[in-house]
């Protein structure tokens, strides 16, 4: 569809006006800072709405079950319009349980992830708060035996099984494989299948895999449907049958307009997934479980596009430097890991491109891009950074006691606040 794809170097759902500024949904760029402020995360609802559609008629085509990544990014909005859109929600602390809470989500439709739970996140398990839990290790399967046998309760419970291989994607964002903290191990499987037989107060539901992130190939999700029937099979063996069997999310999102891979065809993926698990589950003798996915970064990925002000452009002895008003508080990822987010001019110039190397303010040399910009970009200019619709408000810090950024949706019917700007007394609130 021609509403995902890049146009030149502008990124889904961005478009110039006849000046050349830029514009988001039919709303300037230069409006909406006057307005709001910033830097601003934006969030384009119409490409959202499409993204998310396009998604649950693929899956739905294909029988396979969507639940929402929260750790991409969540608000009480953002909850409720998923569920709304037929998704459940995947929720990793409190914190995001709160957000789901807060939007009126029920129980049933969130699941609880984590590699390392609190006894308060195992309680919110038992308490019924979310409908079910993933497990990561065996000895949190002891703990939350304990938590429900205490409090006479029986909890629906998911194991995640590491895989044996890992994607070819970066070391931060795998999930699997040989040297990852997530998921039991093969040796330790035994171990959880038997435990979850005699358990009284643990009911197996299901069982979960995850490749990583950023993965553009369809053999890696084939894998992940192998392993999930191998665990199915584990568990089969000691009388554990499955109601869901879940193969993660990860599926990659195209990040530069000019170079690397493309968005991978998740119509085809989910079509091949399917096929291949309903088959083998056959030639196995097994019951067919429901196949899941928890996509995050692929639904929300590119609906975000952060505003940024210059604050200075710096020519130095070799490189132009243009730093801008967020950066390494607002979107760790490119320090992290040297993710790439394309950046654009939002305001109009006409000068020829240059190299540039734009930079946030903090005490850190916190690169965001190195891309080529207009030269008579100024200090007052806005900038726009793509693809920044998930894990980058997320994840973001108040390092140098910077505030957090307002997040807005812009749609037909105008632009909403999701997420206020935090303030120097929100920063303080904490303080002695």
């Amino acid at each position: 569809m021609a509403i995902f794809e890049w146009h030149g170097e502008l990124a889904p759902g961005l478009q110039r006006d006849a000046r050349g500024g830029l514009i988001i949904a039919g709303v300037s760029t230069e409006q909406l800072v006057r307005e709001f402020g910033s830097p601003l995360v934006t969030i384009n609802m119409a490409l959202l709405r499409a993204r998310t559609e396009a998604l649950q008629t693929s899956a739905n085509a294909s029988g396979v079950s969507v639940s929402y990544s929260a750790k991409a990014m969540i608000t009480p909005s953002l909850a409720r319009f998923f569920v709304e859109h037929g998704m459940g929600i995947d929720v990793c602390s409190l914190g995001e349980l709160a957000v789901a809470e807060r939007a009126g989500i029920p129980a049933s439709h969130l699941t609880l992830h984590g590699s390392g739970k609190s006894d308060l996140e195992l309680m919110a398990a038992v308490d019924g708060r979310v409908g079910r839990i993933v497990v990561d290790d065996v000895l949190e399967l002891v703990a939350l035996h304990d938590c429900a046998s205490s409090a006479g309760r029986i909890v629906d419970v998911v194991v995640r099984c590491t895989l044996s291989d890992a994607p070819h994607t970066h070391k931060a964002i795998t999930t699997s494989g040989d040297e990852t903290k997530f998921g039991i191990s093969a040796r330790d499987r035994p171990t959880a299948w038997q435990f979850l037989r005699e358990s009284s107060s643990l009911r197996f539901s299901g069982v979960h895999a995850h490749a990583g992130s950023q993965i553009y190939d369809l053999p890696s999700y084939t894998s992940v449907v192998d392993a999930l029937v191998e665990c199915l099979t584990e568990a089969a063996e000691v009388g554990l049958v499955a109601d869901y069997a879940i193969a993660g999310g990860g599926f990659g999102v195209r990040m530069h307009p000019f170079a690397g891979p493309d968005s991978l065809d998740v119509p085809t993926t989910l079509r091949a997934m399917a096929l291949r698990f309903g088959t083998a589950c056959r030639e196995r003798g097994l019951p067919t479980p429901i196949l899941g996915i928890e996509p995050g970064r692929s639904v929300i990925a590119d609906a975000g596009t952060t505003l940024y002000r210059i604050q200075a452009v710096k020519q130095q002895e070799r490189h132009r430097f243009i730093i801008v008003d967020g950066g390494l508080c607002d979107n760790p990822r490119p320090a992290l890991y040297d993710a790439y987010h394309h950046v654009v001019a939002a305001t109009a110039r006409s000068g020829e491109r240059a190299p540039a190397i734009v930079c946030g303010r903090s005490c850190e040399n916190d690169e965001l891009a190195r891309v080529e910009l207009p030269s008579d970009l100024l200090p007052g200019d806005l900038l726009a950074v793509c693809t920044t619709g998930a894990y980058t408000y997320s994840m973001a810090s108040n390092y140098n006691r910077f505030g957090r950024p307002a997040i807005v949706s812009v749609d037909d019917d105008g632009v909403t606040v999701m997420t206020r700007r935090e303030t120097l007394d929100d920063l303080l609130r904490l303080d002695r």
